[in-house]
């Protein structure tokens, strides 16, 4: 039997080989041919058609195709006879233009050149010059030449249109007039105006190489502008200009700004506590003080004077100073006030320095760096020196008196930066603690004590030199005492995380967050707690019944309290459980904020679907920036310049009912049924399932920021 099933097997098998050779004897060779291999349009959109023929099934390379230019079919099968293939181009309002489709068997491919002519003629690349800017296509060939993350060695000039505004992290777009007394934007131009191929301005300053002032002409998508600067491919991927070496030299043909002009050496002068305390981010201000911490690159740095210390952050005449600055000498600058929130720092940002004198030099290195003899500032220095400026492969101890402090200890963070003198002044050697831990080599806490000028400190870790600075090694040290102490008690401290928390309304439980370091009781109505006391930071489970109410939402009242001494003894959270779905019906909820954590979004990345319980969105099209997460509003954006649609399907079996989207807007932006264009409310129920994003004011590139998405289904 198993003789007759090898026989059948292989009898089965000579009967394919021989339908192949027939099949192959009958088309001939593999080959695929085009007549004619080129078609050539004229700026409006037209169609033309070509003859192929492909002796075995065929397809077009999609990745082939541009948008700008579409196919009637992308496969066929095998024939010695002519297919007709039509080709189709959209009208061309820019540069001319090509592409090369290819089509193919395998093995074997056949090419079609697809010419088409632009309202503006042919795409010149330019030299660079100021009578001759490079246009973005130019200098991103000019970049080629350099290899990634290579800075070119001279200024350019690059002309284009402005394609789209840079977003940071808090969501504010970058226009000149958004980024406060940087006065600088981020945005990006192309040779058409579209977000494909753009160059990107990064950091740029105002037309006559200046800040930004209130008044100003800001951009606007579509303006024509030359930019001066140096350029660079950072990481080989996304060609730019060089940070703080470009400026916009002219805007719609303009190349003065008429904006302030900065008296820099009769600003008015200042203290360093009289500048902080008047807190100006619009006048300039004169300063001098001691530098220490500086860093060449950037040419940052701390001074400090009698009344106290700031951090330096940004220098306008940088590349003239940053060979002559050195710690422990005296700098005059004029500068504008800035604080910057993430650090709980106070700055000097778009600085002019004037002048700059030498210090008098170090003091006597002392210590071996043990607990029982530690280094002094001096010695510290003199330690890292002799190992080649590298970091220690060894903790040492560290003694000295805070002369500044850069950054106080905050939550975020759970370090501090400070520099430390012999004496407590910053005449004398400094040496930096950088990024250091607190006492007990832990992250500092709420109610710990807060370090302060003047204070005795002994820091033990590893040591460094960074960019000419000498320091503890970041996160690699920490305060072994403060004073004379090795542990502080903390001072009390009691709060929750969010008095205000919604819910689903199948939803049975909710969290409430407590934080501090004192004891604390939880209690409420309807609900039950647990646990329903503690200490210190905890987590409290509320739990209730489901909502089954179509027609009204629940509230719920949790007391968190404390009998500690304490400004607020006690937070009451309201929990608010969502109305029921119609009988018959059930809900899909995607917040945003979830869905990013469980499926690992990485903030500032451009995702295209999300999918949930049979529920899919689809983004499909859009720019470089629809689509994107971004963690700090814990939201998906997409952006009307972009065109983006997005559409929401559900699986099979299921049936849509309503949707209901919720989410904010920037630039007056707002969500829009893509097929009649009516507005969506953010949170209000919709039939559509197909969205895209419109204004509903004068903005030309408005926002929506989806945050939470509840779909009803049968």
């Amino acid at each position: 039997m198993k003789f007759k099933a090898i026989l059948a097997i292989a009898a089965t098998a000579a009967l394919a080989l021989t339908a192949c050779e027939q099949k192959e004897e009958d088309l001939g060779a593999a080959a695929i041919s085009l007549n004619p291999t080129e078609l050539s349009f004229e700026a409006g959109s037209d169609s033309k058609s070509v003859a192929l023929i492909a002796t075995r099934d065929w397809t077009l390379v999609e990745s082939s195709l541009p948008e700008w230019a579409a196919v009637d079919k992308k496969n066929g099968s095998a024939s010695t006879k002519e297919q007709t293939v039509t080709v189709s181009v959209d009208e061309n309002k820019g540069n001319d233009r090509v592409a090369e489709l290819q089509f193919t068997i395998g093995f074997a491919k056949a090419t079609l050149t697809v010419n088409q002519k632009g309202e503006q003629g042919e795409l010149k690349m330019g030299s660079g010059t100021v009578d001759d800017p490079y246009t973005v296509a130019g200098v991103i060939e000019y970049l080629g030449t350099l290899g990634a993350d290579v800075t070119s060695p001279d200024v350019v000039y690059v002309k284009g249109k402005v394609s789209e505004v840079a977003v940071d992290n808090a969501g504010v777009e970058q226009y000149f007039s958004n980024t406060g007394t940087y006065g600088n934007a981020t945005f990006f131009i192309s040779d058409d105006g579209t977000a494909v191929n753009q160059f990107e301005c990064y950091r740029v300053r105002y037309l006559g190489n200046k800040t930004f002032q209130k008044g100003d002409t800001d951009i606007v998508l579509g303006d024509d502008v030359i930019i001066c600067g140096k350029v660079v491919n950072y990481k080989g991927n996304t060609p730019e200009t060089s940070q703080g070496t470009a400026f916009l030299y002219s805007l719609n043909g303009v190349t003065d700004g008429g904006g302030e002009t900065v008296d820099y050496s009769n600003a008015p002068a200042k203290t360093v506590a009289e500048f902080i305390t008047a807190a100006d981010k619009t006048t300039y201000y004169k300063l001098t003080g001691v530098v220490t911490g500086f860093n060449p690159t950037y040419c940052s740095m701390d001074i400090t004077d009698n009344s106290g210390s700031i951090y330096v952050y940004s220098v306008a005449n940088k590349d003239e100073w940053s060979s002559k600055i050195s710690n422990g000498g005296t700098v005059v600058l004029a500068g504008q006030y800035d604080y910057y929130s993430a650090k709980s720092q106070h700055e000097v940002v778009n600085a002019y320095i004037l002048s700059f004198t030498e210090g008098q030099g170090g003091g006597e290195a002392k210590g071996s760096g043990t607990l029982a003899d530690p280094f002094n500032a001096d010695g510290a220095v003199a330690y890292v020196k002799a190992n080649g400026d590298k970091e220690s492969t060894d903790d040492v101890y560290v003694k000295g008196k805070i002369s500044s402090i850069r950054s106080t200890f905050d939550v975020e963070h759970g370090t501090a930066i400070f520099n430390i003198s012999d004496d407590g002044s910053a005449t004398a050697t400094q040496f930096t603690a950088y990024s250091v831990y607190y006492l007990g080599n832990r992250a500092w806490e709420d109610g710990d004590a807060q370090v302060a000028v003047g204070d005795e400190v002994v820091l033990c870790g590893k040591v460094t030199c960074y960019s000419g600075t000498y320091e503890t090694s970041s996160k690699n040290a920490y305060i072994y005492s403060i004073n004379g102490k090795t542990s502080i008690e903390q001072n009390a401290a009691f709060g929750v995380e969010k008095t205000e928390i919604s819910v689903g309304a199948s939803a049975t439980t909710a969290t409430i967050n407590v934080t501090g370091n004192v004891a604390w009781t939880a209690s409420g109505d309807d609900v039950t707690v647990s646990p329903a006391s503690g200490e210190g930071k905890g987590a409290v489970t509320v739990s209730f019944a489901a909502n089954t109410d179509t027609e009204n939402a629940k509230t719920y009242k949790v007391t968190v309290s404390t009998t500690a001494d304490v400004a607020t003894k006690s937070f009451e959270v309201t929990i608010t459980q969502a109305k029921a779905a119609a009988a018959g019906t059930s809900e899909v909820v995607i917040s945003i904020k979830d869905y990013a954590s469980d499926n690992n979004w990485t903030n500032g990345t451009k995702y295209t679907s999300v999918e949930k319980d049979g529920v899919t969105l689809n983004l499909a099209s859009g720019g470089g920036n629809s689509g994107k997460y971004y963690s700090n509003g814990e939201d998906w954006r997409f952006y009307q310049s972009e065109n983006p649609v997005l559409n929401l399907s559900v699986a099979e079996g299921m049936t849509f009912v309503s949707a209901k989207i919720e989410y904010n807007i920037s630039n007056t932006g707002v969500l829009a049924n893509a097929s009649d264009g009516s507005s969506i409310e953010s949170g209000t129920e919709t039939t559509a399932q197909s969205y895209t994003v419109k204004n509903s004011g004068s903005a030309t590139n408005g926002q929506a920021r989806i945050t939470k998405v509840t779909v009803t289904v049968k």
